[in-house]
């Protein structure tokens, strides 16, 4: 509701920027991975929670191997984003094909009694 409202809210030069496709789509993709994770929230912080426990314990035993834990959390932390960064750029590619392909349903559900008169404008 919160983002209706905001939508409703928002400038009518900057919605026809966006355009109905990408607000629709924006209504029907965006908003279910948001209220998902929601649910992940939680299980975030647990799992930080366990994983500072357990380094604060191995400090306790171990400084050097702390040191060596951390090295490869740095270096599997870095060789996890690297790919994920390259690939936000093809989701972000793909997104903008999502809103064109909604754009034409949109067009083509709305133009239908259109098409179904004019048989040369027909694809």
């Amino acid at each position: 509701m919160q983002l209706c409202r905001q939508i409703l809210a928002a400038p009518l030069l900057h919605l026809e920027q966006l355009g109905s496709a990408r607000l629709h789509a924006t209504l029907t993709d965006d908003l279910p991975t948001i209220t998902n994770t929601v649910f992940i929230i939680p299980l975030l912080f647990v799992n930080a929670s366990l994983v500072i426990g357990c380094m604060i314990y191995l400090g306790i035993l171990s400084w050097v191997g702390v040191l060596i834990v951390l090295a490869f959390m740095i270096l599997g932390i870095a060789t996890y984003q690297i790919p994920i960064i390259k690939v936000e750029k093809i989701f972000q590619a793909s997104r903008e094909h999502a809103d064109r392909l909604e754009e034409h349903f949109r067009a083509l559900t709305l133009g239908a009694k259109e098409l179904k008169i004019h048989n040369e404008r027909r694809p």
